[in-house]
């Protein structure tokens, strides 16, 4: 159930075993129409949910698809915790500061239930020949496939393992 490799069904799974509560956030939405959100079936739903995007052109395009949803260039991660409200489950993706994003995050006091990253696949063909962790220069660069070059799946277990989280 779902697209992106099964998130969007993973992450309805997981909201029905464990009944999340609180608010779905989306870093890097896009536009929500070329690529639908990964947390689109927890809107759906009725969750609350917080999109940010950098793009003001996506901003809009999300607005339209997303009237209930808060949609801001990106979260001020302090200015969020002292709202208080408790968050369900996070997904940061977008291409190659997400490791940034989620310290940042973890780092403010922001602990989801659910931490969503995207990561880069050491399995890509051309991946075993890049170090790891990957060099800070290097995260974002986009490879002839479309795909840019982030952090591993590995050196983001690494940071958030810092603050509790286990690799699912």
């Amino acid at each position: 159930d779902g697209w992106q490799f099964g998130e969007q069904g993973l992450l309805l799974a997981l909201n029905r075993v464990l009944d999340l509560d609180g608010i779905a956030i989306e870093y890097g939405a896009g536009d929500g129409e070329s690529l639908p959100l990964t947390i689109e079936q927890l809107y759906r739903g009725g969750m609350t949910c917080w999109l940010a995007e950098t793009d003001e052109t996506r901003r809009e395009s999300l607005r339209l698809l997303y009237p209930k949803a808060t949609i801001e260039k990106q979260i001020a991660w302090h200015e969020f915790m002292a709202l208080g409200w408790p968050v369900a489950v996070v997904v940061i993706d977008i291409d190659g500061s997400d490791s940034v994003v989620m310290r940042e995050m973890l780092q403010s006091g922001v602990r989801p239930a659910l931490l969503v990253v995207e990561h880069f696949d050491r399995h890509y063909p051309i991946a075993t020949s890049f170090p790891d962790p990957i060099p800070q220069w290097m995260l974002g660069i986009k490879l002839e496939s479309g795909h840019a070059i982030q952090d591993t799946a590995e050196t983001l277990h690494a940071i958030a393992g810092k603050f509790g989280y286990e690799r699912i």
